[in-house]
């Protein structure tokens, strides 16, 4: 699951993804394009039918037109952005 942490600006919003290697999370709640990042472990990014590894201190940009994606592996992954209203 994601641990949100909200920000004073309306713009931006950061989560934190505590994957496990039995999880595979699915992010759905995406408003428009976020980055990334692998801070531990090794994970994939299945957007579509294109697979992206993401290794520690790796990032990968997802552009806004990307629907949702899947997240397996086992790490620890932050999400930027466009915050809630």
């Amino acid at each position: 699951s994601a641990r949100v942490y909200r920000t004073s600006a309306p713009e931006f919003e950061l989560s934190n993804f505590e994957i496990r290697a039995q999880e595979t999370p699915r992010v759905t709640d995406r408003r428009g394009p976020e980055i990334v990042f692998c801070e531990q472990g090794k994970l994939e990014l299945a957007c579509g039918a294109e697979r992206l590894s993401l290794a520690q201190a790796e990032s990968l940009f997802i552009a806004a037109a990307e629907p949702a994606y899947t997240i397996t592996g086992e790490g620890r992954l932050f999400r930027a952005a466009v915050g809630r209203d």
